[in-house]
């Protein structure tokens, strides 16, 4: 039982978490030059909750017909908002 719950919580890890954090990191550096001229609460507040909320939107479109980190970059990138308009517009995967 341990055993199993441990597999699941390492799969996670591997397969969604890390290349999430890391793709946060990323742009997290990217972006490092306009955190100069953003108010301290815009960074503390929006970051997390921008990340949370594109994870969540991508989460949406699992059974959708493009993959979780197509829907998860398009929300990072653009908006939640659009990500999850591109979610809600796109059609179900077919079964062959």
């Amino acid at each position: 039982m341990v055993q199993a719950i441990f597999a699941a919580l390492l799969k996670f890890l591997l397969f969604l978490g890390l290349p999430a954090i890391a793709l946060w990191l990323v742009l997290t550096l990217l972006t490092a030059p306009l955190a100069a001229v953003m108010p301290g609460y815009f960074k503390v507040v929006l970051t997390p909750g921008w990340f949370v909320i594109s994870f969540v939107t991508a989460m949406l479109g699992w059974n959708k017909r493009l993959s979780f980190w197509t829907y998860f970059i398009i929300s990072l990138l653009f908006s939640p908002l659009v990500g999850i308009i591109v979610v809600v517009f796109t059609n179900k995967k077919t079964s062959e």
